[in-house]
């Protein structure tokens, strides 16, 4: 599973650690502070996205929609994706929503093959 890291707190640890500098050679608090800017260079120049957890996506929609997903026509690939015991619309809309989230973009090709 992915792991997502807040990119301003990881760069305010950087500049942090970076002032801890106990260097008393000129040469290596120089290193020092140039590795330090290299990381947080390094921190800004990495793609960033707002992240969503899964589970309030999944309470939205079973909000909005007031059904599951399986109740949507086309969505029968899901029934071949679910984790859960049995089909997973058996079970809450937004236990089923979050199915339905975690393998929408494999659908194709995962959930076919589950089935051959």
């Amino acid at each position: 599973m992915a792991r997502y890291i807040d990119a301003n707190v990881l760069i305010k640890d950087i500049e942090q650690s970076k002032a801890n500098n106990n260097h008393n050679n000129s040469i290596a608090s120089q290193t020092h502070n140039a590795e330090h800017r290299h990381f947080i260079k390094m921190v800004l120049d990495q793609p960033t996205a707002d992240v969503v957890e899964v589970e309030k996506v999944a309470e939205i929609l079973a909000d909005v929609t007031g059904a599951s997903p399986c109740d949507f026509v086309g969505n029968e690939w899901l029934v071949s994706c679910c984790e859960s015991v049995g089909h997973c619309c058996q079970k809450s809309d937004i236990d089923c929503w979050e199915q339905y989230l975690k393998h929408f973009g494999n659908k194709k090709e995962q959930c076919n093959e589950n089935t051959r």
